[in-house]
C-alpha cells in the first residue's frame, strides 16, 4: 500500500496506476506482436489496495484511463471501467489492472486457405 495504513497517498497510487497502464500496453504488444490487429480497449477493471473507507478509487483509476486515451486516442483508448478496493494484492502490489481489448481477425492469404 502506498501511504500509511489509514491515509493512502492518492498521488502515489495514481503514479502506480499509470505505470500499470504502461505495463498493459507492453503486454498487449507482446501478445499481438504488432499493433495491426489491435481494435481498441473495451474494459478496464482496477483493483486498488487501500483500507476500508477509502473513497478516491475513481481518481486513482483516472490516471490509467487517461494514459490509455492519450496513447490510443479516444476511438481506441476509451473504455468502460470499474474500480474495486482490496485490503491487499499479491506481491504487495498497490494496483492491479484487468484489461479487455478487441482484436481484428487475421487477414487470411489465398495460400493459407
Amino acid at each position: 500500500m502506498l501511504g500509511t495504513a489509514t491515509q493512502p497517498n492518492v498521488e502515489a497510487l495514481k503514479a502506480a496506476a499509470r505505470l500499470a497502464a504502461f505495463n498493459v500496453v507492453a503486454q498487449i504488444e507482446r501478445a499481438l506482436g504488432s499493433w495491426e490487429r489491435f481494435d481498441g480497449l473495451c474494459r478496464v477493471d482496477g483493483i486498488i489496495a487501500v483500507p476500508t473507507g477509502f473513497t478516491s478509487h475513481a481518481k486513482v483509476l483516472d490516471a490509467a484511463s487517461d494514459l490509455f486515451v492519450e496513447l490510443f486516442g479516444p476511438m481506441y483508448g476509451a473504455h468502460a471501467r470499474s474500480a474495486i478496493s482490496s485490503p491487499g494484492l499479491p506481491g504487495d502490489a498497490s494496483i492491479e489492472l484487468v484489461v479487455t481489448f478487441a482484436v481484428r481477425p487475421a487477414q487470411s492469404s489465398p495460400a493459407s486457405r
